[in-house]
């Protein structure tokens, strides 16, 4: 697998739908892969969109950007478990959680996600196992408290910082 640092590609998942139309999610997704880098995708938001099977169906420049994307590894699944590491499996693994809101068209967006990669090592990652709120709050903490050119907010984040710790403690 790649050693690369990945870039959470949100514009997949079924709630961003009504802040972006179909040509946003494509610009989206191209600009990202061109601009920032590697995209990772949770694996049920390849089933839960309509963007996907969208591309798939109608736009055949996009939708052989994706595949070329997805086989070289510039779209980087991420799976929930050790065992289910390929699309199909994945897909299964989805439908046995019922997990809702699955396209209707989620064998064909599997097929075609299976094709892409057809021959090819697939790229993927794992759903991390600790809690991914840890790695946000030093997101936060860094942008927050290393801005100098923000410092009125400091201590009301610090402030707020602090109450989290302190919920986290169960002291809260």
């Amino acid at each position: 697998m790649p050693t690369t640092q990945e870039v959470y590609f949100s514009a997949c998942d079924r709630q961003m739908e009504a802040f972006i139309d179909l040509a946003a999610f494509r610009r989206s997704m191209v600009l990202s892969i061109l601009f920032q880098g590697d995209l990772a995708v949770t694996d049920v938001f390849f089933y839960i969109t309509q963007y996907i099977p969208a591309v798939i169906k109608s736009d055949k420049t996009v939708r052989n950007f994706l595949s070329v994307a997805i086989r070289n590894g510039a779209i980087i699944p991420i799976f929930r478990s050790e065992k289910h590491t390929t699309f199909r499996e994945s897909l299964d693994q989805i439908r046995r959680e019922q997990i809702q809101g699955i396209h209707h068209d989620a064998d064909m967006i599997c097929n075609f996600l299976e094709e892409s990669i057809k021959g090819k090592r697939l790229h993927y990652r794992l759903w991390p196992k600790k809690a991914v709120s840890l790695g946000y709050k030093q997101i936060l903490e860094r942008t927050f408290l290393t801005d100098p050119t923000d410092r009125c907010h400091v201590s009301t984040f610090r402030t707020i910082l602090d109450t989290d710790k302190r919920a986290e403690d169960g002291r809260f």
